[in-house]
């Protein structure tokens, strides 16, 4: 199991259904309500959902999940 679904499971039900939701929106591209914003220095974005970071790219077009962790874990850090 990775670290991305480990993270998830360790959730309570509301935080879960909510980052998925976000997930399922970014994959299918509605950015309209995201609080997104690129990652200077690197070729990533963020996508915040409340105190959650989402850190991600799109190599040819596809979404890629690279981080997901709590905003005090310095997951910043971790991805230049």
């Amino acid at each position: 199991m990775d670290k991305i679904t480990k993270f998830i499971k360790k959730l309570n039900k509301k935080e879960r259904k909510l980052l998925l939701q976000k997930i399922v929106k970014l994959k299918k591209g509605d950015l309209d309500d995201l609080d997104i914003k690129r990652i200077v220095g690197a070729e990533y974005y963020r996508l915040r959902v409340g105190k959650i970071r989402i850190i991600f790219s799109y190599k040819n077009s596809k979404l890629e999940l690279i981080i997901i962790a709590w905003r005090d874990d310095n997951i910043y850090k971790n991805i230049k």
